[in-house]
């Protein structure tokens, strides 16, 4: 064997409690990524929140107008006319999309408190 290769050995005092302090290090770390990790889980769920909403918003003027056009027109009064944003979502059926919403919250806060717990 070559000298380069010799192995050393060195006794560290408190090896013990430095052992146990990198495994507290560790699982400090580990909560750190799994809380990364649910905030970004709580920012899908944001984003899909507020698609959910834009999409029912553009349903409710959808709606408004319809109902508006069915409105009798009284005369002498002027037609309201109202100019409404219409941005561009993909169809979403509002009772399933608040539930799914409501459900992802609930797993996620459900995964905060068991961190909370660690």
């Amino acid at each position: 064997m070559a000298p380069e290769d010799d192995q050393l050995y060195v006794r560290i005092n408190q090896q013990e409690e430095m052992l146990g302090s990198l495994e507290n290090l560790e699982n400090i770390v580990r909560n750190i990524n799994e809380a990364s990790e649910i905030l970004k889980q709580v920012r899908q769920v944001k984003i899909t929140a507020i698609d959910t909403m834009s999409s029912n918003i553009q349903k409710l003027n959808e709606n408004l107008e319809d109902f508006q056009m069915a409105m009798p027109e009284v005369e002498g009064q002027p037609n309201p006319t109202s100019e409404m944003v219409q941005p561009e979502v993909d169809d979403v059926e509002p009772e399933s999309s608040v539930n799914e919403i409501h459900e992802e919250l609930e797993d996620l806060q459900q995964e905060l408190s068991k961190l909370g717990g660690k």
